[in-house]
């Protein structure tokens, strides 16, 4: 457990309706081991990630539910170990808030797994991440 942070970017279509499709890649680091042991494990994928927005708070907010299927590699920083490339898929919520102009902040939350058919026979690993950033549309 802890807290560790990563970061994504990625091109969102939004034609008009309450639907939109999104497009990027992600880093973060999921895993640091203890100080003596000297290694961490980052994940890094590639994803599409439909939104629908659920509602709106006001004229300035949105409340959106959000899918996500990637295709993933886990690997390890800091010692000799083998890269796993895996699909996974998650989902989530936020909200979006409009700042000035067409910038708005994004703080939501994803649950987010590697399929087990993918995982060799082992317990899938999952994550939770939650997200705060900017967005700005063009």
């Amino acid at each position: 457990s802890g807290i560790r942070f990563g970061w994504e970017g990625h091109f969102r279509h939004n034609p008009p309706g309450r639907l939109s499709i999104g497009v990027g890649f992600e880093q973060s680091t999921v895993y640091v081991a203890p100080a003596s042991q000297n290694f961490s494990v980052r994940l890094q994928s590639f994803f599409v990630e439909p939104r629908f927005v659920a509602g709106t708070i006001g004229a300035n907010a949105a409340i959106y539910v959000a899918g996500r299927i990637s295709d993933g590699t886990l690997s390890c920083v800091g010692t000799d170990c083998a890269s796993e490339t895996h699909w996974g898929i998650g989902g989530g919520a936020g909200v979006l808030t409009r700042l000035v102009g067409r910038a708005a902040l994004d703080l939501g939350a994803q649950y987010y797994g590697f399929l087990p058919s993918d995982t060799d026979g082992g317990h899938p690993p999952h994550f939770l991440f939650f997200r705060a950033g900017i967005s700005v549309g063009l």
